[in-house]
């Protein structure tokens, strides 16, 4: 669960309401917010680009300083990264994390830190409709059934959300670093051209940020085709204003996401639904729909119904994991 870490901070002004900081730190970019005591909604929420600091405790002053003088109380800070004790190493970015020099930089009384997706999963219950759109038509799944989320991003972020009793309990590993399995001869030549110098072709490795232009570049060299050099932004605009190499791999992509993802539904036994995260996603909502996304998804053998009956949806709202950051502070995960 979450790493917790107090401290004796310094003499602050005490103002009426109560609020706490939460942040969402991603291996490119870190989202604040403030939130009230007790309160689901986050406010004042801001973006930093990692690079233009030196520290995570400097952009939280940075943010701070923007906010005024509100001095907040505690701290939840969703991390991409393995939750196991302190200090806590950002996975895809050089940062490290001490909750006592955060408590003595930020003036916070205490500071907890959890795994993003462990976040964006409590976050679930509270979605509306407006917050999602389903894709494929297969119903709305078991009432308080095991819900699981999964999210391309930086890194490629998985977590079940449990339901125990009356609260809600998030189940997360690393399991965005399981090994892709390829099944058929073209895709085994296609692994061998991705893997680089990665002695493991991960789940990862393949639907990051980056894993657009691996699947791209890749796709060419077994083709013979010379290949541009292309961003994965630039290969989805490019593949929905109907570039064929483009589309072929922005295909491939969402074709093992629904792998990948059905896989994980399988071992979580997530019949409460699917959920897709990330920003990347939100880019072509209508495109991963018309994909093999959902055929990949339910192409499981013996276990293919009971993969069927499960719903998949894309989250498009914003900011959820810093939801569930707030809701992580009120149940005290």
């Amino acid at each position: 669960m979450g790493v917790h870490g107090h401290c004796h901070p310094r003499q602050v002004l005490v103002v009426a309401d109560t609020y706490h900081l939460v942040a969402d730190l991603g291996g490119t970019n870190v989202r604040f917010a403030l939130v009230q005591e007790g309160k689901a909604v986050p406010e004042h929420v801001e973006k930093f680009a990692n690079n233009n600091y030196d520290s995570f405790e400097e952009a939280a002053q940075d943010y701070l300083a923007k906010v005024g003088p509100l001095q907040p109380d505690k701290a939840c800070i969703a991390v991409a990264a393995p939750i196991h004790g302190e200090p806590i190493n950002l996975t895809n970015y050089g940062w490290q994390l001490w909750a006592p020099a955060l408590c003595r930089q930020l003036g916070l009384r205490e500071v907890v830190f959890v795994n993003d997706y462990q976040a964006l999963a409590l976050a679930l219950p509270d979605l509306e409709s407006s917050d999602r759109v389903q894709i494929g038509n297969h119903g709305c799944g078991v009432k308080h059934g095991t819900r699981l989320v999964i999210g391309p991003g930086t890194g490629l972020g998985v977590c079940g959300l449990v339901r125990a009793g009356e609260h809600n309990l998030p189940v997360s590993g690393e399991g965005g670093h399981i090994s892709f399995a390829a099944r058929t001869v073209q895709e085994v030549e296609l692994m061998q051209a991705v893997a680089g110098e990665s002695s493991v072709v991960s789940a990862e490795w393949l639907l990051n940020g980056k894993g657009l232009e691996r699947l791209y570049n890749g796709l060419a060299a077994i083709s013979g085709r010379q290949a541009v050099s292309i961003s994965a932004r630039e290969i989805s605009q490019q593949a929905l204003a109907g570039n064929l190499a483009c589309v072929e791999a922005l295909n491939l992509y969402c074709g093992f996401l629904g792998r990948v993802a059905g896989d994980y539904a399988l071992i979580f036994g997530a019949t409460g639904g699917v959920y897709l995260g990330g920003g990347i996603l939100r880019r072509f909502p209508e495109f991963l729909a018309a994909s093999p996304f959902r055929s990949e998804f339910d192409d499981k053998g013996v276990m293919g119904d009971y993969a069927r009956a499960i719903p998949t949806f894309l989250i498009t709202a914003r900011h959820k994991t810093l939801w569930g950051a707030c809701a992580w502070l009120r149940q005290g995960a």
